[in-house]
């Protein structure tokens, strides 16, 4: 049995019909996931969601790690770069309108050097806290 070899221009129309096949499984992939959009009220506290000097846009852009929010304040759009910001941003945003007398800002968590001399040079006095402490102060 004898195999005849397949001449120039099939051998030429086979590989461009291979690399358009080819090409086109890959166009038709998506280069990577869109982010998930959530919903703000299943994600924070009622009384943060909206107050008289900002409201929390609804949709909440996810990349599964990090939740960035929006806030609308008297000022312009505050943006926040997880739930934790948000409700500090929100919380920030009411005292400032309002003036507060007594500028203290408890925080479950670390704060940076940086954040915390920012926020020493304009008056707030950091403490930090866990659990009950927080909870009851």
């Amino acid at each position: 049995m004898t195999v005849k070899p397949v001449s120039a221009p099939a051998s030429r129309w086979l590989l461009a019909a291979g690399l358009l096949l080819a090409c086109d499984t890959v166009l038709a992939t998506p280069a990577y996931e869109q982010p998930a959009t959530l919903d703000a009220a299943m994600l924070l506290p009622p009384q943060t969601l909206k107050s008289p000097h900002d409201a929390v846009q609804p949709p909440v852009e996810s990349d599964g790690f990090i939740n960035l929010y929006a806030i609308n304040t008297l000022q312009g759009i505050l943006r926040a770069a997880s739930t934790a910001k948000a409700i500090q941003h929100a919380a920030e945003v009411d005292a400032a309108a309002v003036g507060v007398v007594d500028k203290e800002l408890w925080m479950s968590g670390g704060v940076s050097l940086m954040a915390r001399q920012s926020l020493e040079a304009r008056g707030w006095t950091v403490r930090q806290g866990m659990g009950k402490n927080l909870a009851a102060s």
